[in-house]
């Protein structure tokens, strides 16, 4: 398996909304209920990828050996707010994760942030702590129709 990371494109943003809802419906149905991400899906489309394209960074991870199939994705704002990471079902535990986040940080640390400070899902809070970051507590997301879900605030320093 050939994993390359790249910037996402407007090419890109359909593969990549169909992988994040696979990814929701199948790797976070654990932790949540399917009404909860039926719910946390209609938060994201392809107008808004569009749309936000110029306020953030995206980066894809694609599989070159499976005809360059998108099969990671992360986001940070261009303040460094980091956003997003997910990966599909069927490479998690593959690095893809990872190497998705060592390039989000170091693209942070780069604009003079010493310290990332996210909202993780219940899903992937144990990723996250096994990448050196610090759990703060438990808080609330805010996915509209007045539906909240878990999250933790974690930390890391990356100065």
């Amino acid at each position: 398996m050939k994993i390359e990371i790249r910037r996402a494109g407007f090419s890109d943003y359909e593969e990549m909304l169909e992988m994040y809802k696979n990814t929701l419906r199948n790797v976070n149905i654990k932790d949540y209920s399917r009404d909860e991400i039926e719910v946390w899906l209609k938060k994201t489309s392809l107008e808004n990828l569009k749309k936000t394209a110029d306020l953030v960074k995206r980066w894809v991870a694609v599989d070159l050996d499976n005809k360059a199939k998108i099969v990671g994705m992360a986001q940070h704002s261009l303040n460094g707010n980091f956003s997003g990471l997910y990966v599909d079902k069927d490479y998690i535990g593959k690095a893809v994760g990872f190497k998705l986040l060592k390039l989000v940080e170091e693209s942070i640390a780069a604009l003079g942030i010493k310290k990332i400070k996210i909202k993780s899902t219940v899903t992937a809070k144990d990723f996250y702590l096994r990448n050196g970051y610090v759990l703060l507590g438990e808080d609330f997301f805010d996915l509209g129709e007045g539906r909240k879900i878990k999250v933790y605030l974690m930390e890391k320093d990356i100065a």
